[in-house]
């Protein structure tokens, strides 16, 4: 049982390797022309295989090898890679503008009114809801697991279907506002851009605001 795991595991990063290589190599090549700043979406979309291949250790590997050790604490080691998710993203948003590979994709989170570097503040919001809907989601786990019918729980189809309900809002919100900024981007008070030529594609030159 363990080896098919690892099987899936193994041919899973394989795919993902390959996509994150094309994805990357698009984005290199190409020069963003200063029309396009905003032309965010499939950037965005197209970004998270990148960071999937960078995470895979610690989101795939690590969960796989706890889980063969101790086969009980399956929702503890998912309490523990989506913390790390969400630790990763607050962390490159807030001092790098954007993720590995948001920035691979030359894209950049900044500040919707001066588009200059985000706080570590404005980064937090841009992932409190779903970082709230992935806590309701084990809470129910919890809750489940302790009478022993986390299936039959009814409350706990609820969080999965908001979070679909979210992530619809979010595509449908980017879609129709001319700077292609999501919820998230609303209640955090960001927007994305794309680097040009005329700004600075280098995250290291850019200093993060202080959090206030």
């Amino acid at each position: 049982m363990h080896d098919v795991q690892l099987f899936s595991i193994l041919i899973n990063l394989g795919v993902s390797l390959l996509l994150a290589a094309l994805i990357y190599s698009h984005y290199k090549e190409r020069d963003i022309q200063e029309n396009e700043r905003y032309s965010t979406f499939w950037p965005r979309f197209l970004s998270p295989a990148i960071d999937a291949v960078v995470l895979w250790p610690i989101t795939s590997l690590l969960p796989f090898i706890a889980f063969a050790l101790t086969p009980s604490s399956h929702i503890a080691i998912n309490i523990a890679t989506t913390l790390f998710f969400y630790a990763y993203s607050i962390y490159f948003h807030g001092s790098r503008g954007g993720t590995i590979g948001k920035l691979a994709c030359k894209i950049r989170v900044v500040d919707h009114q001066t588009e200059q570097p985000i706080t570590f503040v404005q980064a937090f919001k841009r992932d409190a809801i779903p970082f709230l809907v992935s806590i309701s989601l084990y809470a129910y786990a919890f809750k489940g697991a302790e009478s022993g019918s986390v299936e039959q729980s009814a409350s706990f189809a609820i969080v999965p279907s908001i979070a679909g309900i979210w992530f619809i809002a979010e595509v449908i919100t980017m879609l129709t506002n001319e700077k292609r900024r999501a919820l998230h981007d609303f209640i955090a008070g960001t927007v994305v851009v794309r680097q040009t030529k005329s700004t600075d594609a280098s995250p290291e030159n850019a200093e993060p605001q202080p959090v206030s």
